[in-house]
């Protein structure tokens, strides 16, 4: 009993400060890349229709 009340802790002051844990840097949300707009099928029968003016076979 006599220990516990003759010892007293070290004073706050001469405490070593305790090194401030860092802040962990927010990892960035990645930004969604943007799903490519699918390009329509362009059928044999219509490229040739566009590049030789050949319109229904007529």
């Amino acid at each position: 009993m006599l220990l516990i009340q003759t010892y007293s802790p070290p004073p706050i002051e001469n405490s070593p400060t305790p090194t401030p844990t860092p802040t962990p840097t927010p990892t960035p949300t990645p930004t969604p890349t943007p799903t490519p707009t699918p390009t329509p099928t362009v059928s044999a029968e219509a490229i040739a229709r566009a590049v030789f003016g050949v319109v229904d076979g007529h």
